[in-house]
């Protein structure tokens, strides 16, 4: 029984000296904010690079249709 005790998770609020520090802490606060607005700003230049790519796709595809339009 020893063995599986020592693999049990432990609940670390079952632990009477642990001290929640994430209520009112501004410096957890401001680093979690900071993360969004990265996280953000690398989801705008992802939705960048994703608009640039089916804009110029939707060009070529319109100048090869234009230009078989014209061939015949």
């Amino acid at each position: 029984m020893k063995i599986l005790n020592l693999f049990k998770k432990k609940n670390v609020f079952d632990d009477p000296n642990f001290v929640d520090r994430r209520n009112n802490n501004p410096e957890l606060d401001a680093h979690a904010i900071a993360r969004g607005l990265k996280r953000r700003r690398d989801d705008k230049v992802n939705d960048l690079f994703f608009i640039s790519l089916v804009s110029i796709l939707v060009l070529v595809l319109g100048f090869f249709t234009v230009g078989s339009m014209f061939i015949q």
